[in-house]
């Protein structure tokens, strides 16, 4: 998990809740905030 949330950091992602699923499942639910216009941002986690 700490893997995934350092990759979502770096793309910009905030995690808003985590949800515990059966079988050991989680549904992660994540937000990308809005940008201004004169702002840019990559969505490439690898930039």
């Amino acid at each position: 998990m700490e893997a995934v949330q350092a990759l979502a950091c770096k793309a910009g992602l905030n995690l808003i809740t985590d949800h515990a699923m059966h079988s050991n499942n989680r549904c992660l639910v994540w937000h990308l905030p809005a940008v201004d216009a004169g702002d840019s941002i990559s969505l490439d986690a690898r930039a």
